[in-house]
Parts: structure tokens; sequence; C-alpha cells
């Protein structure tokens, strides 16, 4: 019985070697981590698409239990779905969602504030926020609530208007993703087993 087939080399187009990984970006690190995963590759997708889409809604402190619990309800990849909501993190926070709260303004009647006020709020909730531990979702969550429905509501319709917008595309290139991992990994483990019965023909 043939062996399992070692990890595929550089020029497999599969799995850089271990020298090499060093010098690959997170980006390229984490597009790895999700193409690879296991499952059905429109479970991958479709829980990446939806975690992409609840990392643009206002559910700051909930957003990993949602992308989870959500995920085991729709029987998708809980990983593929956890994994985007990272997007959204202390640091990018106040400009994502002072975008989604400009954007909603266009559709929810409130006073209309520059996308640097909102910012700016945004900034003091964080900081507020990071003073909770990262188990305390309540508390984190409540913080949030603070802005009040004048910033919540716009920041929640535009949040799920760009949501939309961008796991819709998401779905599509990480099933692609998958599928053409798969097949270069399929395409490496033939040429191995090719590899392997030709050292033992010339053996014999």
């Amino acid at each position: 019985m043939d062996k399992a087939p070692p990890d595929p080399q550089p020029d497999d187009g599969i799995r850089p070697a271990q020298d090499a990984s060093r010098k690959k970006s997170w980006w390229s690190r984490a597009w790895h981590s999700v193409v690879s995963l296991h499952g059905e590759p429109w479970q991958i997708a479709l829980g990446f698409a939806l975690g992409v889409f609840i990392s643009f809604t206002p559910t700051i402190g909930l957003q990993l239990v949602l992308a989870a619990l959500l995920a085991t309800l729709f029987n998708l990849s809980r990983p593929a779905a956890v994994l985007p909501i990272f997007i959204t993190n202390p640091l990018t926070i106040p400009p994502i969602f002072a975008f989604t709260y400009y954007v909603g303004c266009f559709f929810w009647p409130t006073p209309t504030r520059p996308m640097s006020h909102a910012r700016q709020v945004l900034e003091e909730v964080m900081h507020n926020v990071a003073r909770h531990n990262f188990y305390e979702l309540q508390g984190q969550f409540e913080e949030v609530l603070k802005l009040g429905k004048e910033m919540i509501m716009p920041m929640v319709i535009g949040g799920v208007l760009i949501g939309v917008l961008t796991a819709i595309p998401s779905y599509f290139i990480v099933k692609w993703g998958v599928l053409r991992y798969r097949e270069l990994k399929r395409r490496y483990r033939e040429r191995h087993r090719a590899h392997l019965r030709k050292q033992r023909e010339e053996e014999v």
C-alpha cells in the first residue's frame, strides 16, 4: 500500500516549504487556512460569507458567538464562519463602522454627522470595550448600545447593505479557492503515486 504523500513542495502550488511560509503575508496564510478547511466547498464558502456579513453588523462582543451559532444551525463550516470576524478588531472597528454609519444615514432619518465624528465616538466606545475581559460579552455589547438609536440604526442598515454586498462575492471567491486547492492537491497526489510506481519499477 502506498504511503501517504509528504507535504506538497513550493512548485506544486499547494503548500509552501517551511522557510518560504515565513515570508508569506498574513493575508496569504489566512487564505490558505480557509481553502484548506475540511468540509464541502459550499459549506466552507457559505460559512465564510456568513462571517463576512456578521463582521459588518454592530454586534461587537457577540460576533464570534453569532457566527458559531448560526454556522451550526445552518450546517456550515464553523471555522470558516469565525475567521472573517477578525476583520473587525479594535483598530479597524472605528473606520469600518463610521463608514456603515455614513451609508446608513442615507436610509434612516437622523441628524447627519461627518464620518470623522462617528469615528471619534467609535474610538471612545472601543476604548471602553477594551476595559472588559474577552469573555465579558454582555459588557462589551452594552458599551455599543450606549451609542444610542440615532447612531446604531444607521450602522445596522449600512452594515447589512455592505455585509450583503461583500458576502456575495466572498462566497464565490472562497468556493473557487477551495475547489482549486483540492484540484492542485489531487494532481500532486497523482504525481506522487506515479513517482512511487516508477521507483518500484526501477528497483525491479
